[in-house]
Protein backbone atom coordinates (compact mmCIF):
# COMPACT_ATOMS: atom_id res chain seq x y z
CA UNK A 1 0.00 0.00 0.00
CA UNK A 2 2.33 2.64 -1.61
CA UNK A 3 1.05 6.44 -2.05
CA UNK A 4 -1.02 7.40 1.26
CA UNK A 5 -2.27 11.21 1.51
CA UNK A 6 0.32 11.27 4.46
CA UNK A 7 1.36 9.50 6.99
CA UNK A 8 1.46 5.73 6.46
CA UNK A 9 -1.04 3.95 9.02
CA UNK A 10 0.39 2.07 12.10
CA UNK A 11 -0.20 -1.86 11.52
CA UNK A 12 -3.08 -1.57 14.18
CA UNK A 13 -5.27 1.10 12.19
CA UNK A 14 -8.77 -0.32 10.60
CA UNK A 15 -9.95 0.65 7.70
CA UNK A 16 -13.39 2.00 6.30
CA UNK A 17 -14.10 1.87 2.93
CA UNK A 18 -16.84 3.95 0.83
CA UNK A 19 -17.96 3.70 -2.86
CA UNK A 20 -19.26 6.70 -4.82
CA UNK A 21 -20.84 6.60 -8.25
CA UNK A 22 -19.74 10.33 -9.77
CA UNK A 23 -22.90 12.14 -11.66
CA UNK A 24 -22.06 15.05 -13.76
CA UNK A 25 -19.34 17.05 -13.26
CA UNK A 26 -19.26 15.78 -9.69
CA UNK A 27 -15.56 16.21 -8.20
CA UNK A 28 -16.71 16.81 -4.46
CA UNK A 29 -17.71 13.41 -2.46
CA UNK A 30 -19.04 14.02 1.14
CA UNK A 31 -17.88 10.80 3.48
CA UNK A 32 -18.87 9.42 6.52
CA UNK A 33 -15.71 10.83 8.07
CA UNK A 34 -12.17 10.71 8.17
CA UNK A 35 -8.60 11.15 9.90
CA UNK A 36 -6.28 13.76 7.96
CA UNK A 37 -3.77 12.48 5.83
CA UNK A 38 -5.13 8.85 6.76
CA UNK A 39 -6.84 8.26 3.65
CA UNK A 40 -6.43 6.53 -0.10
CA UNK A 41 -8.53 7.37 -3.05
CA UNK A 42 -9.01 5.36 -5.91
CA UNK A 43 -11.05 6.28 -9.22
CA UNK A 44 -11.81 3.51 -11.19
CA UNK A 45 -9.77 1.28 -9.40
CA UNK A 46 -6.74 3.12 -10.01
CA UNK A 47 -4.92 4.69 -6.41
CA UNK A 48 -4.83 8.38 -6.65
CA UNK A 49 -1.71 10.89 -6.05
CA UNK A 50 -2.05 13.29 -3.63
CA UNK A 51 -1.70 16.27 -6.40
CA UNK A 52 -5.51 14.02 -7.72
CA UNK A 53 -6.97 14.78 -4.14
CA UNK A 54 -7.74 17.08 -1.74
CA UNK A 55 -9.04 15.34 1.68
CA UNK A 56 -7.94 17.83 4.06
CA UNK A 57 -11.40 18.86 6.34
CA UNK A 58 -12.04 15.38 7.98
CA UNK A 59 -15.49 15.50 5.83
CA UNK A 60 -15.43 16.45 1.79
CA UNK A 61 -12.81 14.45 -0.59
CA UNK A 62 -12.19 16.97 -3.73
CA UNK A 63 -10.66 15.37 -7.19
CA UNK A 64 -9.36 17.41 -9.54
CA UNK A 65 -11.52 16.05 -12.29
CA UNK A 66 -14.04 13.11 -12.82
CA UNK A 67 -16.67 11.97 -15.42
CA UNK A 68 -19.82 10.85 -15.36
CA UNK A 69 -20.49 7.32 -13.78
CA UNK A 70 -16.72 7.11 -12.64
CA UNK A 71 -16.56 5.35 -9.41
CA UNK A 72 -14.52 6.60 -6.54
CA UNK A 73 -13.58 4.55 -3.84
CA UNK A 74 -12.55 6.09 -0.33
CA UNK A 75 -10.68 4.11 2.25
CA UNK A 76 -9.77 5.99 5.56
CA UNK A 77 -8.00 4.40 8.47
CA UNK A 78 -8.11 4.76 12.03
CA UNK A 79 -6.20 3.73 14.87
CA UNK A 80 -7.64 0.42 16.70
CA UNK A 81 -8.95 1.69 19.92
CA UNK A 82 -11.44 -0.42 22.43
CA UNK A 83 -13.61 2.05 24.71
CA UNK A 84 -13.01 1.09 28.75
CA UNK A 85 -11.75 -2.54 27.79
CA UNK A 86 -11.31 -5.59 30.68
CA UNK A 87 -8.30 -8.00 30.36
CA UNK A 88 -8.44 -11.04 32.49
CA UNK A 89 -5.06 -12.32 33.55
CA UNK A 90 -1.95 -10.94 31.90
CA UNK A 91 -3.03 -8.02 29.45
CA UNK A 92 -0.79 -5.41 27.39
CA UNK A 93 -2.71 -2.07 26.13
CA UNK A 94 -2.11 1.31 24.60
CA UNK A 95 -4.72 3.29 25.09
CA UNK A 96 -5.73 5.66 22.58
CA UNK A 97 -8.54 7.17 23.61
CA UNK A 98 -7.83 10.71 26.30
CA UNK A 99 -10.22 9.95 28.72
CA UNK A 100 -11.28 5.99 28.14
CA UNK A 101 -10.26 3.48 31.61
CA UNK A 102 -8.76 0.32 30.87
CA UNK A 103 -8.79 -2.29 34.22
CA UNK A 104 -7.17 -5.36 34.17
CA UNK A 105 -8.55 -8.20 36.69
CA UNK A 106 -7.02 -11.51 37.30
CA UNK A 107 -8.28 -14.47 39.84
CA UNK A 108 -11.57 -12.95 40.77
CA UNK A 109 -9.99 -9.59 41.71
CA UNK A 110 -11.82 -7.28 39.57
CA UNK A 111 -9.40 -4.09 40.15
CA UNK A 112 -6.06 -5.77 40.19
CA UNK A 113 -4.72 -2.92 38.19
CA UNK A 114 -7.49 0.45 37.41
CA UNK A 115 -6.71 3.30 35.13
CA UNK A 116 -9.06 6.13 35.66
CA UNK A 117 -8.57 7.71 32.26
CA UNK A 118 -10.65 11.06 32.71
CA UNK A 119 -8.56 11.80 36.09
CA UNK A 120 -5.21 10.74 35.18
CA UNK A 121 -5.27 8.51 38.30
CA UNK A 122 -3.95 4.47 38.83
CA UNK A 123 -5.57 2.30 41.47
CA UNK A 124 -4.09 -0.85 42.49
CA UNK A 125 -7.02 -2.66 44.28
CA UNK A 126 -9.44 -0.57 43.99
CA UNK A 127 -11.40 1.45 41.18
CA UNK A 128 -11.50 4.49 42.34
CA UNK A 129 -8.27 6.19 43.19
CA UNK A 130 -7.90 9.67 45.20
CA UNK A 131 -4.63 10.05 43.99
CA UNK A 132 -2.25 10.07 41.42
CA UNK A 133 -1.28 6.46 42.88
CA UNK A 134 -3.59 4.72 44.87
CA UNK A 135 -2.67 1.14 46.68
CA UNK A 136 -5.15 -0.89 48.61
CA UNK A 137 -4.81 -4.35 49.46
CA UNK A 138 -4.71 -6.49 52.17
CA UNK A 139 -1.90 -7.04 55.25
CA UNK A 140 1.21 -7.87 54.03
CA UNK A 141 4.20 -8.71 55.86
CA UNK A 142 3.06 -6.59 58.98
CA UNK A 143 1.57 -3.54 56.37
CA UNK A 144 -2.34 -2.86 56.21
CA UNK A 145 -2.87 -2.50 52.37
CA UNK A 146 0.24 -4.43 51.57
CA UNK A 147 2.30 -1.66 50.97
CA UNK A 148 4.78 -0.50 48.73
CA UNK A 149 7.89 -2.85 47.69
CA UNK A 150 11.15 -1.43 46.42
CA UNK A 151 13.77 -3.64 45.33
CA UNK A 152 17.04 -2.84 44.27
CA UNK A 153 19.16 -3.48 41.33
CA UNK A 154 20.70 -6.53 42.15
CA UNK A 155 17.26 -8.10 43.64
CA UNK A 156 18.91 -8.71 46.99
CA UNK A 157 16.89 -6.30 49.22
CA UNK A 158 13.21 -5.42 49.76
CA UNK A 159 11.93 -2.24 51.35
CA UNK A 160 8.53 -1.67 52.22
CA UNK A 161 6.48 1.42 53.05
CA UNK A 162 3.42 1.08 54.33
CA UNK A 163 1.26 1.67 57.40
CA UNK A 164 2.09 -1.02 60.03
CA UNK A 165 -1.28 0.11 62.15
CA UNK A 166 -3.97 3.00 61.78
CA UNK A 167 -2.33 6.45 61.51
CA UNK A 168 0.95 5.25 61.18
CA UNK A 169 3.47 5.00 58.00
CA UNK A 170 6.22 2.30 58.54
CA UNK A 171 9.86 1.79 55.80
CA UNK A 172 11.28 -1.57 56.78
CA UNK A 173 13.08 -4.29 55.27
CA UNK A 174 11.18 -7.37 53.94
CA UNK A 175 12.45 -9.05 56.63
CA UNK A 176 10.49 -6.99 58.85
CA UNK A 177 13.30 -4.42 60.04
CA UNK A 178 12.05 -1.29 60.85
CA UNK A 179 13.83 1.46 59.41
CA UNK A 180 11.42 4.68 60.15
CA UNK A 181 8.29 4.96 62.01
CA UNK A 182 6.05 7.86 61.71
CA UNK A 183 3.61 7.18 64.56
CA UNK A 184 -0.21 9.14 64.58
CA UNK A 185 1.16 12.21 66.52
CA UNK A 186 3.96 12.53 64.02
CA UNK A 187 6.45 11.77 65.95
CA UNK A 188 9.29 10.13 63.53
CA UNK A 189 11.62 7.36 65.18
CA UNK A 190 14.89 5.31 63.32
CA UNK A 191 15.74 2.42 65.46
CA UNK A 192 18.92 1.72 63.37
CA UNK A 193 20.08 5.23 63.32
CA UNK A 194 23.23 5.05 65.17
CA UNK A 195 23.22 6.10 68.55
CA UNK A 196 24.87 5.23 71.77
CA UNK A 197 25.65 5.98 75.30
CA UNK A 198 28.18 3.46 77.61
CA UNK A 199 29.38 3.78 81.09
CA UNK A 200 32.37 2.43 83.07
CA UNK A 201 31.75 -1.29 84.24
CA UNK A 202 33.75 -0.15 87.19
CA UNK A 203 36.18 2.62 88.59
CA UNK A 204 39.11 3.26 86.41
CA UNK A 205 41.88 3.84 88.93
CA UNK A 206 45.32 5.99 88.77
CA UNK A 207 44.57 6.78 85.16
CA UNK A 208 47.48 8.38 83.67
CA UNK A 209 48.43 10.76 80.67
CA UNK A 210 46.87 9.32 77.26
CA UNK A 211 45.15 6.71 79.03
CA UNK A 212 41.58 5.95 77.04
CA UNK A 213 38.94 5.80 79.57
CA UNK A 214 36.94 2.64 79.60
CA UNK A 215 33.71 1.98 79.18
CA UNK A 216 32.37 -1.62 79.61
CA UNK A 217 28.61 -1.00 80.12
CA UNK A 218 26.41 -0.15 76.90
CA UNK A 219 23.09 1.44 77.88
CA UNK A 220 21.79 1.21 74.42
CA UNK A 221 23.70 0.64 70.68
CA UNK A 222 21.95 1.24 67.95
CA UNK A 223 23.10 -0.04 64.82
CA UNK A 224 26.31 -1.73 66.68
CA UNK A 225 28.85 1.31 66.37
CA UNK A 226 30.63 1.39 69.81
CA UNK A 227 32.99 -1.95 71.20
CA UNK A 228 35.88 -1.89 72.93
CA UNK A 229 35.51 2.04 74.37
CA UNK A 230 35.81 3.30 70.82
CA UNK A 231 32.62 4.43 68.78
CA UNK A 232 33.48 3.55 65.02
CA UNK A 233 31.02 5.62 62.33
CA UNK A 234 29.37 3.45 60.11
CA UNK A 235 28.84 6.36 57.42
CA UNK A 236 29.71 9.62 56.77
CA UNK A 237 28.27 12.94 58.83
CA UNK A 238 27.92 14.78 61.09
CA UNK A 239 27.89 13.09 64.81
CA UNK A 240 26.91 14.42 68.44
CA UNK A 241 29.45 13.43 71.00
CA UNK A 242 28.82 14.04 74.72
CA UNK A 243 30.67 13.09 78.04
CA UNK A 244 30.35 13.92 81.23
CA UNK A 245 33.26 12.50 83.68
CA UNK A 246 33.56 12.04 87.37
CA UNK A 247 37.08 12.14 88.84
CA UNK A 248 38.41 11.84 92.02
CA UNK A 249 41.56 12.60 93.69
CA UNK A 250 43.02 15.28 91.60
CA UNK A 251 46.60 16.30 91.84
CA UNK A 252 47.42 20.12 92.36
CA UNK A 253 50.64 19.66 91.78
CA UNK A 254 49.93 19.30 88.29
CA UNK A 255 49.62 22.06 85.50
CA UNK A 256 46.69 21.09 84.05
CA UNK A 257 44.09 18.77 83.77
CA UNK A 258 41.82 17.86 80.77
CA UNK A 259 39.26 15.67 78.99
CA UNK A 260 40.03 14.85 75.25
CA UNK A 261 37.42 13.39 72.77
CA UNK A 262 39.74 12.18 70.34
CA UNK A 263 38.34 11.33 66.35
CA UNK A 264 40.23 10.10 63.53
CA UNK A 265 39.66 13.93 62.05
CA UNK A 266 41.08 15.85 64.93
CA UNK A 267 40.94 16.16 68.90
CA UNK A 268 39.02 18.27 70.90
CA UNK A 269 40.44 19.79 74.58
CA UNK A 270 38.02 22.53 75.70
CA UNK A 271 37.12 20.47 78.96
CA UNK A 272 40.73 21.50 80.77
CA UNK A 273 41.39 22.73 84.18
CA UNK A 274 44.24 24.13 86.26
CA UNK A 275 44.35 22.73 89.79
CA UNK A 276 47.11 24.37 91.20
CA UNK A 277 44.43 27.20 91.73
CA UNK A 278 42.99 24.33 94.44
CA UNK A 279 43.98 24.69 98.37
CA UNK A 280 44.14 20.86 98.72
CA UNK A 281 43.44 17.62 96.36
CA UNK A 282 39.53 17.55 95.64
CA UNK A 283 37.91 14.58 96.46
CA UNK A 284 35.80 14.92 93.56
CA UNK A 285 35.84 17.25 90.10
CA UNK A 286 33.65 17.14 86.82
CA UNK A 287 34.68 17.19 83.45
CA UNK A 288 31.97 18.28 80.72
CA UNK A 289 32.41 18.59 76.92
CA UNK A 290 29.68 18.06 73.72
CA UNK A 291 30.88 18.38 70.24
CA UNK A 292 29.17 18.39 66.87
CA UNK A 293 32.20 16.30 64.64
CA UNK A 294 32.67 15.76 61.13
CA UNK A 295 33.50 11.68 60.61
CA UNK A 296 34.08 9.56 57.67
CA UNK A 297 32.59 5.91 57.26
CA UNK A 298 34.99 3.96 59.54
CA UNK A 299 36.29 7.21 61.42
CA UNK A 300 36.72 6.33 65.67
CA UNK A 301 35.99 8.52 67.96
CA UNK A 302 37.16 8.25 71.43
CA UNK A 303 37.61 10.05 75.40
CA UNK A 304 41.47 10.54 76.30
CA UNK A 305 42.62 11.44 80.03
CA UNK A 306 45.16 14.25 79.48
CA UNK A 307 47.44 15.81 82.69
CA UNK A 308 51.02 17.56 82.53
CA UNK A 309 53.15 16.52 85.32
CA UNK A 310 51.88 15.74 88.95
CA UNK A 311 51.27 12.23 90.29
CA UNK A 312 49.66 9.62 88.67
CA UNK A 313 46.47 9.50 91.02
CA UNK A 314 43.29 10.53 89.45
CA UNK A 315 39.92 7.70 89.62
CA UNK A 316 37.75 7.88 86.65
CA UNK A 317 34.41 7.26 88.63
CA UNK A 318 31.63 4.98 87.94
CA UNK A 319 28.89 7.35 87.86
CA UNK A 320 30.61 8.50 84.26
CA UNK A 321 29.14 8.72 80.92
CA UNK A 322 30.28 9.14 77.40
CA UNK A 323 26.97 9.37 74.43
CA UNK A 324 26.90 10.15 70.32
CA UNK A 325 24.30 9.82 67.61
CA UNK A 326 24.43 10.87 63.82
CA UNK A 327 22.85 14.28 63.49
CA UNK A 328 22.95 14.91 59.94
Amino acid sequence: MAGYLGSVPVPQATQHRETFTATAAQTTFNTAGYTPEFIDVYLNGVHLSPADVTATNGSDVVLAACLVNDIVDVVSYTPFEVASPVFTGSATFNEGSADADFRVESNGNANMLFVDGGNNAVGVGTSSPSSPLHVVGSSSGGFLGGGIRINDTNNSSDYFIGGATSGRIQIATAAGATLMLVDATGAVTMPLQPAFLVRPTSNQDNIAENDVIAFGTEVFDQNADFSSNTFTAPVAGRYQLNAAIRVANLDTATTWNRLEVITSNRSYNSAIMDPGVLASDPVYWHFQTSVLADMDAGDTAQLRWGQNAGATQVDIDVDSHFSGYLAC
